[in-house]
């Protein structure tokens, strides 16, 4: 037996139809309950009824975008599934050196970034393997995108939840701030929050992207689309997929998480096993 909604259900496909065709992103039945909420929280915001919130995001394709960003927002981590963060260090970033010695560069993206927390892992990840391995010399940037512009504002800003820390292992705490301030308009339970320093901002260049779209960056050494993929049914699954391998350089490198699989979504990239880790490479040889 579905669930009862608040909305009517014929609103909930039209708005699901709405965010499919613009974004990708599948809304089952199953799934019905949740866009009913998120529905419910933004149009008690505004005057009028929930036709005319539909009929809103019908006609504004910036009201649109901005309400499948709020739908799809999901909770993130700091270093989430370590065991990729390992796979970097042990094989793609020694790879890299090799392969990149001519121009002491890695070029990443981060594509689907949320509020920030994967960047900033990458960041601090690789800026303690390069000094820790002799290749202070080299430098790295990293482009992040999201659909969601409120997450992109939020990642730029750099500031988190003093409880963020206990994700972040103990060798990366000399690269961040720790302050002590009240933050309770933030909505923070602790006194002390952290912040990434412009040391750690500066290797990071935000900006919107719709995964549908074609990208607009080339020569990428990595690319990470972790936990997005889920999102989307099989097709677009492809789609997106294809676009973003066109934006990776000859004999790169391709993360999504650890519980998605480009096993038949892509015929360009191929899987190679790590003891705890998989990730795609483009290599054919």
């Amino acid at each position: 037996m579905l669930e009862a909604h608040t909305t009517p259900l014929a609103i909930l496909e039209k708005i699901a139809n709405l965010i499919y065709t613009k974004s990708g992103i599948v809304f089952p039945p199953s799934h019905m309950k949740v866009l009913d909420q998120r529905v419910q929280s933004s149009f008690k915001k505004r005057f009028g009824t929930v036709e005319d919130f539909a009929h809103l995001l019908e006609v504004n394709e910036t009201e649109l975008t901005t309400f499948i960003g709020y739908v799809t927002t999901n909770h993130t981590l700091f270093f989430r599934s370590m065991e990729q963060f390992n796979g970097l260090g042990s094989t793609i970033l020694p790879e890299l050196i090799e392969k990149n010695a001519a121009t002491k560069h890695i070029a990443i993206w981060s594509a689907a970034c949320s509020s920030g927390e994967e960047p900033y892992s990458l960041v601090l990840y690789i800026m303690h393997y390069l000094a820790t391995h002799h290749h202070s010399d080299w430098t790295f940037d990293i482009i992040a995108t999201d659909i969601d512009e409120t997450s992109l504002k939020a990642a730029q800003e750099g500031l988190y939840n003093y409880n963020s820390l206990k994700y972040i292992p103990k060798e990366y705490h000399a690269y961040i701030t720790i302050s002590e301030g009240e933050m309770s308009e933030r909505g923070f339970l602790e006194n002390d929050y952290i912040i990434m320093p412009d040391a750690v901002k500066k290797h990071i260049t935000y900006g919107p992207h719709n995964l549908m779209d074609s990208p607009k960056i080339y020569n990428m050494d990595l690319i990470l689309c972790r936990n997005v993929l889920i999102y989307f049914d099989i097709e677009t699954q492809k789609k997106v997929v294809d676009n973003l391998t066109k934006a990776l350089a000859p004999s790169r490198y391709f993360f999504v998480s650890p519980s998605e699989t480009l096993s038949g979504i892509s015929t360009s990239l191929h899987a190679r096993m790590l003891p705890k880790c998989i990730f795609y490479t483009n290599d054919h040889h």
